[in-house]
């Protein structure tokens, strides 16, 4: 029998919300779509890595057994917190891919600003040789949204010292953001959407343009036929993700079908100049099924040019939003 634990690790939060909460709520799982092992909730203060280190590191060894010999079996870790201190969200990025905790938002709950920093640092260790894959997994109705450190100030009258002292831990959480990118995996368009983007403004990763782009995994979702237009698809979604500058993705976004043919099998399109040949298997990979797309400019495909795995969303257009999809039990595999 499974026992729900609750620890409470913060009180310090300096954003008039709920102190944030960790919460036992299941056991290992071998499908992060199904369920979560751990819950976090509430603001993110100061101190709350800290904190949340110290606990995860009681709660994941004696409660889970974990690392365990069995590569599927993963710390789901679920988050719903509307944000906090900029910093401690970067510091709990970092210490959730330390501890290998696969990162989940669950159906209809919200993650923001920190929160969703912190989501980023899910990782999966596959423990077989084959390295560590981006494990952060969304539902089509949870919501992630993202946006720049803001200036903390406290109080009504702000002094030039208050000022310069804001502005520098705001500076420094760039900074960390900066050094964090490449270990988090976080794509260059996330980071200009961040810092676009500020106070109650915020970029929400929505579409499946979105996921291709940031790494983020998807569950809850129902997998598309393997038909015509969804071969047509998975062609121009794979050019456009690995061959094309961001200002040129609204020209292949949506291809009308004149663009695409397909003769045995073999997809051809002009996206440019020049000629490209698409195949779309489907083959066994990590924990399920996924789409490989392959391109060339031969129609013989003997030398790919482009040799990828997608989950089967690949057969929508990119710029197919959450709310459009149907939702079901498939989830994403690494």
């Amino acid at each position: 029998m499974f026992r729900a634990l609750l620890l409470v690790f913060c009180f310090a939060c300096n954003t008039g919300a709920s102190a944030a909460t960790l919460e036992v709520v299941g056991p290992l799982q071998t499908d992060p779509g199904q369920g979560c092992s751990l819950q976090f909730s509430g603001a993110i203060g100061p101190g709350t890595a800290k904190d949340a280190e110290t606990v995860l590191r009681e709660l994941i060894k004696p409660i889970f057994n974990y690392p365990s010999h069995l590569r599927e079996e993963q710390v789901v870790l679920c988050l719903s917190s509307t944000g906090g201190d900029f910093l401690e969200g970067l510091r709990l990025a970092r210490l959730f891919q330390k501890l290998d905790l696969t990162t989940r938002v669950n159906p209809g709950d919200t993650c923001l600003s920190a929160c969703a920093v912190a989501f980023m640092g899910g990782r999966l260790n596959s423990r077989s040789g084959e390295g560590y894959y981006s494990s952060r997994y969304l539902h089509p109705t949870s919501k992630l949204g993202f946006h720049a450190p803001s200036l903390d100030l406290q109080g009504e009258v702000f002094d030039r010292d208050s000022v310069a002292q804001a502005y520098s831990v705001a500076l420094l959480s760039i900074s960390f953001l900066a050094e964090s990118a490449n270990q988090l995996k976080l794509s260059p368009r996330l980071l200009r959407e961040m810092l676009r983007n500020s106070g109650r403004d915020f970029f929400f990763v929505e579409t499946l343009d979105d996921l291709a782009d940031h790494d983020i995994q998807l569950y809850g979702y129902q997998a598309p036929p393997n038909t015509k237009s969804a071969r047509f698809s998975a062609c121009a979604n794979a050019f456009r993700w690995h061959f094309t500058p961001d200002e040129d993705r609204e020209t292949l976004a949506n291809f009308d079908v004149s663009h695409f043919s397909e003769r045995g099998g073999t997809v051809s399109f002009v996206p440019f100049d020049g000629e490209m040949y698409c195949q779309l298997q489907t083959i066994e990979l990590g924990a399920g099924w996924m789409d490989l797309v392959v391109q060339s400019e031969l129609p013989s495909l003997t030398d790919p040019s482009l040799k990828l795995s997608y989950p089967s969303w690949v057969r929508l257009p990119g710029p197919t939003h959450f709310l459009d999809l149907v939702l079901g039990q498939e989830r994403d595999a690494f």
